[in-house]
């Protein structure tokens, strides 16, 4: 981490957060945006029309993400993703949020 990570203030709140993170693989972080922002965020997640990706990835782990572990995928084995994207941004720079 190059010593980046430990630059910054740690609040008590935040060291739980991260303790949490470390023991649960997540933690929840309690009105991490203001009210108005929270909720224009989620106005514009549910407003939006979304398209089915489905990737297909023959050679991804022949160049790309080659690794000799035996926890990952080896190199004859294809890159498979499916996923949901915005089929547009509604809000495109930092000015479309009054907060």
């Amino acid at each position: 981490m190059n010593g980046t990570a430990s630059s910054y203030v740690k609040a008590p709140f935040m060291e739980l957060a991260r303790q949490q993170f470390l023991n649960e693989g997540m933690a929840i972080i309690e009105d991490a945006l203001p009210e108005a922002v929270a909720e224009e965020v989620r106005r514009h997640f549910h407003a939006a029309e979304y398209e089915l990706i489905d990737q297909v990835r023959e050679r991804h782990y022949e160049h790309v993400f080659k690794t000799e572990s035996r926890y990952l995928p080896k190199a004859g084995e294809a890159y498979l993703a499916r996923f949901r994207r915005a089929r547009s941004t509604i809000c495109r720079s930092s000015r479309c949020w009054s907060s």
